[in-house]
């Protein structure tokens, strides 16, 4: 008998593509759902006020003069662009200002693909909410079974790595796809599948692009397979396929148990606009000086011991270049020194106004960050030590922060958070306006076209 050696044994996108052909709302646990809705509200509301944040108006821009009219909404604008352009849009004013939240054991920034992919389809096509959410929850279930997956971590950013073949997936759900054209859409997406953490680390204006390419890609893909365009269907386990390209998968882990356990309630809410590298910093920060009353003008140096994964993304000195407003996001010296001078971090303390103090970038100096070489440490724990002019050593260790999947922020939090974000940005939503759409998606599943998110908006 002839065995075709082109053909895996195995193929990972079978048993995801054939569980989310089959996932309706009704099979959907609440938890999922609740979840859904949360991570909706927070990345609509990081997006919102993310569309003044520096460079993306400009593309924005881009988009409008390059594109004809569409039925997609841009975030915290009038106008509209076709369902791709206006994924990438909106994804890309989401990842702006670093507020969105994180698949905390993955460190997967999963929504700000999945919500700007599927809410620019879902308006495109008039789509009920029960089946909006229903496509978001296979799309972070995928996140979150393929990064829980992965076996090693080589420098791809897994947000945009994964991100097209989840979003195609996803969107399939939402346009109702069967198993086969579901994997068509995947295997489409997997050529547009890319991104490195380079861009994190230099601290380039292309960080905020990755994970909005790989929205509109996977928007995209799945547009294309629904006309009919075939793609690869061996995506995970072909002979060229992803494992051979780019990192081994273990197959147990994202398959086993599809439908009867969920890891994507497995997320993180930001407190702060940042690289959640520098948050246990600035809660260390603002614990001391609670404690101990210190200021700015107390402080000799400041000590920062934190998990190599901290230091090699947030660790290095605080240069401002080209923009102002990552080297901040990025840089655990001005989190700490922030902190410090003004308490905590806020959207405006990322202005690029703000950010180029002269007395702040002062203080950035005096901040030193030492490695902790423990194996498997990701965050946590981070101990920061305050040596005060008066010969004082204060210091705190952070093993956990408000926000994270065993200390959630209640409602009551994510929805100050939103009300916060909603109020600003390009055209800040009045109060009453503001109220009317947190409303408007904590009934999600009652809206029976996505359209009505916009009424009177």
């Amino acid at each position: 008998m002839h065995t075709d050696k082109r053909l895996p044994a195995f193929e990972l996108a079978e048993p995801l593509a054939d569980w989310c052909s089959q996932l309706d709302y009704e099979s959907v646990p609440t938890a999922q759902l609740c979840m859904a809705k949360k991570l909706m509200l927070d990345t609509l509301a990081v997006g919102w006020a993310g569309s003044a944040a520096e460079g993306v108006p400009v593309i924005q821009a881009l988009y409008c003069d390059a594109s004809e009219r569409g039925a997609s909404r841009i975030w915290a604008t009038p106008r509209s662009l076709p369902a791709p352009a206006a994924a990438l849009v909106n994804g890309l004013a989401a990842a702006a200002l670093d507020f969105d939240s994180l698949h905390f054991a993955t460190s997967i920034h999963a929504d700000i693909v999945v919500t700007p992919a599927l809410l620019a389809v879902a308006e495109s096509r008039g789509i009920p909410g029960r089946r909006l959410l229903t496509a978001h929850v296979a799309g972070h279930e995928l996140f979150a079974r393929l990064g829980r997956a992965v076996e090693k971590r080589p420098g791809w950013f897994y947000s945009s790595v994964f991100g097209p073949i989840v979003a195609a997936a996803a969107v399939g759900v939402l346009l109702g796809f069967d198993a086969r054209k579901i994997r068509m859409a995947m295997g489409i997406a997997f050529s547009r599948a890319a991104g490195s953490v380079q861009c994190l680390i230099e601290r380039s204006d292309s960080k905020k692009l990755q994970a909005a390419f790989a929205a509109r890609d996977g928007v995209e893909a799945a547009l294309l397979a629904e006309a009919g365009v075939g793609g690869p269907l061996n995506v995970f386990n072909g002979v060229a396929g992803f494992e051979k390209l780019y990192v081994t998968l273990d197959n147990a882990v994202a398959a086993d148990g599809l439908g009867d356990h969920y890891y994507s309630t497995d997320h993180a809410f930001k407190v702060y606009p940042s690289c959640y590298c520098n948050h246990a910093a600035i809660s260390a920060i603002d614990s001391l000086v609670a404690r101990h009353g210190v200021t700015a003008h107390d402080v000799e140096r400041v000590t920062v011991r934190a998990p190599r994964f901290v230091t090699e993304l947030v660790g290095s000195p605080f240069q401002p270049r080209q923009n102002p407003q990552v080297d901040a996001q990025f840089s655990v010296q001005y989190s700490v020194a922030n902190a410090l001078a003004r308490g905590g971090l806020s959207v405006h303390d990322i202005a690029p106004s703000a950010v180029l103090a002269p007395p702040l970038h002062a203080l950035s100096t005096r901040v030193e960050v030492e490695t902790d070489e423990t194996p498997d440490n990701l965050f946590f724990p981070v101990t920061v030590t305050i040596h005060t002019r008066a010969g004082e050593r204060l210091v705190t260790t952070v093993t956990r922060i408000p926000g994270l999947p065993d200390t959630p922020l209640n409602d009551a939090a994510l929805r100050d958070k939103a009300y916060a974000c909603f109020t600003s940005g390009i055209a800040p939503l009045s109060p009453a306006e503001a109220d009317a759409l947190i409303g408007r998606l904590a009934r999600l599943q009652q809206l029976d076209n996505a359209r009505a998110l916009w009424i009177d908006l």
